[in-house]
């Protein structure tokens, strides 16, 4: 979880009234699980990471018969160049916590209510409309983004899928690729350039950052 969030919730729950505190726990639980989605989360993550690599990989082949090559085609999912914006859109405005980190915490204090109970002795129910709101707000944003993750992954993925026969299948003469045998340093520029170093930081994917990467990070270290 990041710390902001974590920090915030602390706020928030200082202001909630002791017999709210079960209400508010449960809207903690639905904010951990934002960030702890399992490996199955992380695996659609990790695939649309290499997919990308992919495919900038091949956006700079060339060969001396290119012509053979059908075209490609596909539109190129939303928020394909920067994965953080799958999380909170261009201008951060699809966050979904971002109710939770602006608002008066004197408002949301006020927002607690008491329902049901009275003179019979029964306990009511707190409610806070807020708690509700952020709630609905966290888990549609759940279900988005897990479907501009499989949209970024599949587009990759298939999109040379035209070029597997004339790739293995014909003579195109002489083959040229940038990145040729070295990609480290390419899945290097895209972690840094496409922000997926905080996708794999907020979502705690094991490390900072893919292990092949801290590698290289510590070989720039050395030769500095």
């Amino acid at each position: 979880m990041e710390e902001m969030i974590r920090a915030r919730l602390g706020e928030l729950r200082s202001v909630t009234p002791s017999g709210a505190r079960n209400l508010f726990n449960d809207f903690e639980t639905v904010c951990r699980k934002y960030y702890e989605r399992g490996e199955t989360f992380k695996q659609a993550l990790y695939d649309a990471y290499i997919g990308q690599m992919f495919d900038v990989f091949m956006t700079d082949f060339r060969c001396r018969d290119q012509e053979w090559l059908p075209s490609l085609s596909g539109s190129v999912p939303e928020y394909y160049d920067d994965i953080e914006a799958v999380f909170k859109g261009r201008d951060g405005s699809l966050y979904p916590f971002n109710g939770m980190l602006r608002i008066n915490l004197q408002t949301f204090r006020n927002a607690y209510q008491m329902q049901g109970g009275g003179s019979t002795g029964v306990t009511g129910t707190w409610e806070n409309r807020y708690l509700e709101t952020w709630t609905d707000e966290i888990n549609r944003a759940k279900r988005n983004e897990e479907g501009w993750l499989r949209a970024i992954k599949y587009y990759a993925l298939r999109r040379y899928r035209p070029w597997s026969a004339p790739l293995t299948d014909t003579d195109l003469g002489w083959r040229r690729q940038v990145w040729g045998n070295n990609t480290r340093p390419l899945k290097y520029s895209l972690f840094e350039s496409r922000n997926w170093r905080w996708v794999f930081e907020a979502f705690e994917m094991g490390t900072s950052m893919p292990a092949f990467l801290e590698e290289l990070e510590d070989e720039d270290n050395d030769r500095a």
